[in-house]
């Protein structure tokens, strides 16, 4: 059995999870590998991006929910795969082109990355490029 040390707890109650549960899911499957033979999870054990998404987003709780591009989108009647697209060109723009780092902010594999992008570009009008 596993278990969280205290500080790694607050570091975990600081976080505001852009990625949900996803990302806490993804982030505890990491340290699950890397723990000591004790079986707790502490700092060391924790992904370099979560201690990245911290100090970024000042890891303060947000007084109230901040809407969502995607939500916005959606309300405006975009399609998902506009939605998704637009999602993604962000969060490139966010970790600087960093495919790999985007898969793993939004939980997904660098395969589906690839592969919307490769969509949204055929998808383009010659007015669009």
């Amino acid at each position: 059995p596993l278990s969280v040390a205290p500080d790694v707890m607050a570091l975990f109650a600081r976080c505001t999870w852009p990625g949900n549960f996803r990302q806490l899911g993804n982030l505890l499957r990491t340290a699950a590998a890397m723990v000591d033979d004790d079986g707790e999870i502490r700092r060391e054990h924790l992904p370099e991006d979560f201690f990245e998404d911290l100090s970024s987003n000042g890891a303060q709780e947000p007084a109230a929910p901040a809407p969502r591009a995607a939500d916005t989108l959606i309300a405006q009647g975009e399609r998902l795969q506009d939605v998704a697209a637009s999602v993604i060109a962000a969060a490139l723009a966010r970790h600087g082109g960093n495919v790999s780092a985007v898969a793993r902010s939004l939980g997904v594999s660098r395969n589906t990355i690839y592969r919307k992008m490769s969509t949204v570009t055929q998808n383009q009008t010659p007015d669009d490029a």
